[in-house]
This record gives structure tokens, sequence and C-alpha cells, in this order.
């Protein structure tokens, strides 16, 4: 099987704080005017809660307090020789300052749930629920000597804090308080003061080069992209990248594991066959070196036998080879015919 390329595992974010962003690297105008849109809107449902609550607390008193003071005016009209104004006042001023006192209590909760929302979002996380929301934070920007920002810290946080609540609701609040206490003309001047600040406050956030608002100057801070969701992004890039490259390197994994399998399934089946063939060579070549079978004769007596076929105990090898005697002939003689020995001639 082809060898497999090997995956690095998947390189995750460092941990710890995120990276400092740019000094260059400000907010855009509408993410910090939707940011802002967002945070108003939880504070006035803060303030619709507790206008509820204060109603409902006013409406407990008028019901439980009304008769009661009017039995007293009552009581004070007979004892007091018909001075029916003075009694009138009292009940009348006296419920006026219950409802000044709870609205006050309300119109203060409202200005320290937004001190304390802006301080602990700032100085935790360096980031409300809006700029969250919109990607932003409250950044530190770096000192001379630094390679980047920090955190923003405790002190800048409630420094901001107090800049933007005062610009908010804290001024708002204190020109109602004055308006109910009869203090009209300084609750007008009051009201023109907190649109001045909130002005102030809001402006160079969508017209300056760093958008920086008075709270920023104030508080040594800047307000950059956070990057949140791009970092979060590329992350889920990445991991679906090396889970993509673990799956087809499994993939291959067992690719390869199926083709070992056939592999030695094909070596097993040549094993067997090439062992086949060589019992069939080794037969035929083992029949090719023994002797051919002789055929069946018939048994002859041993005298009849050949000597290949005899008994080891009555075979004898033949006498060796000795040379005949040697038989000397004597010559014949020399015997004279007849006619020469004085016989008759021939005729």
């Amino acid at each position: 099987p082809p060898a497999l390329p090997p995956v690095s595992p998947p390189a995750l974010p460092p941990a710890g704080p995120p990276a400092a962003p740019d000094r260059g690297d400000a907010a855009p105008r509408g993410r910090r005017l939707a940011a802002w849109t967002i945070d108003a809107a939880l504070l006035a449902a803060v303030a619709v809660l507790l206008a509820a609550m204060t109603w409902g607390r006013m409406h407990g008193q008028f019901v439980e307090d009304v008769p009661w003071r009017v039995g007293e005016a009552v009581l004070g009209l007979a004892t007091s020789a018909g001075d029916v104004g003075g009694a009138a006042g009292k009940i009348g001023g006296d419920l006026w300052g219950t409802v000044v006192a709870d609205i006050e209590q309300a119109l203060l909760l409202l200005v320290l749930v937004e001190l304390a929302y802006h301080f602990a979002a700032t100085a935790w996380k360096g980031r409300t629920v809006g700029k969250a929301v919109m990607d932003i934070r409250v950044h530190r920007p770096a000192a001379a000597g630094e390679s980047g920002g920090s955190s923003v810290g405790k002190g800048r946080a409630a420094r901001r804090a107090l800049v933007s609540t005062a610009a908010g609701t804290g001024v708002y609040a204190l020109a109602w308080v004055l308006l109910l206490n009869g203090w009209f003309l300084l609750s007008v001047l009051l009201w023109l003061a907190a649109v001045a600040l909130f002005t102030a406050n809001a402006l160079p956030t969508l017209a300056g080069a760093r958008r920086r608002s008075v709270a920023d100057l104030l508080a040594g801070t800047t307000v950059v992209r956070a990057r949140t969701y791009q970092r979060a992004t590329e992350t889920a890039r990445r991991v679906a990248r090396d889970n993509a490259a673990r799956l087809a390197q499994n993939e291959r994994a067992q690719q390869a594991a199926v083709h070992a399998q056939q592999a030695a399934a094909h070596g097993r089946r040549a094993a067997r066959q090439a062992g086949a063939s060589g019992r069939r060579l080794g037969g035929r070549i083992k029949r090719r070196a023994l002797p051919a079978a002789q055929p069946d004769l018939p048994q002859l007596p041993p005298a009849q036998q050949p000597l290949a076929q005899l008994p080891p105990a009555q075979y004898q090898p033949p006498p060796q080879y000795q040379p005949p005697p040697q038989i000397h002939v004597r010559p014949p003689q020399q015997i004279p015919p007849p006619w020469q020995q004085g016989g008759p001639p021939p005729r």
C-alpha cells in the first residue's frame, strides 16, 4: 500500500488572554453605536422594572395610608377649629413626600445599576453586553516601551464607569430629583448640562480619528476591535481541516489495511499453489529416478534362475581364467613314399 503522509495535530490558539490589538485598530462607528443601543435597551428594561416596582409601592401606600391620613386630617380639622387648608395641606404634603421619596429611590437605584454594570463589565471582561455582541472591547493602549497594551484594570474601569454613568443617567436623574423638590430652574439647567455632557462624550466616537470618548480620555482607554468571532471562525476552520485530514488519513489507513489483507490472501493462495506445484514436480523427479518396475516372471528352479536372482548363499563367482597348458606336439617325421622304400612304383 502507498505510504501515508503524516498529519500534524490541530494548531489551537495559545492559552491566556487574547493578543493585544494594534493602536490604530479602533472600533468602527457603526459597531459602537449599535453597542450603545444594546446597553441603553438593557438599562431601559431595568428602568421599566424599577418604575413598575415604584408604582406598586405607591399604590400600596395610597390604599393603606390614605384612609388613615384622611382620618388624621378630619381629627386635626376638628381640633384646629376648622383649619381646612392646614388639614388638606398636611394630607397632600405627606402623600407627595411619599411619592417623591419612592421616585428618588428608583432613580438612585437606576444610577447605581448603570454604574455597577459599566464598572463590573469593563473591569472583568473589558466589554459590556453590547460591546460583546458587536465584537469590540475596551483596551488600554500600550505605553512607551511596551510591545502591546494590557487589561483595563479596576482604576481605569472605575473612572470610565463614573464618566459614562454621569453622561448617561446620572445628571438626568439629578435633574429629576431637583424638579421633584421644586427646583425648576436648576433642574432645567441640569438637563441642558446632561445633554451637553452626553453630546461631548458621544460625538468623538462618531467623528474623531481615534474615536475616543471623554470617558476614554479621562480613563486612558480606547475601544478597539476584539476579533473574537474572527478568531473563533479561524479556529473552527482549522479544526475542521484537521478533522477532515484525520478522516482522510483513517480512510487511507483502512484502504491500506484492506489492500494488505488482500495481498496476504493472494500470498497464501500463491504459497499453496507453489507448494502443490513443488509436490507434483518432486513426484515426477522421484518417479524418474526410481528403476522401472520389473514384470512378474515365473519362478524358475535354482539351476535355471539367472545369477543375479540367485540368493547370496548359492551364488559363487566364476573361477579365475587360467591359460590352458601348453602341449608340445612333435613334428611329423618325413616318411619316404613306398616306391622309394623299394616297393613297386605306382601305375
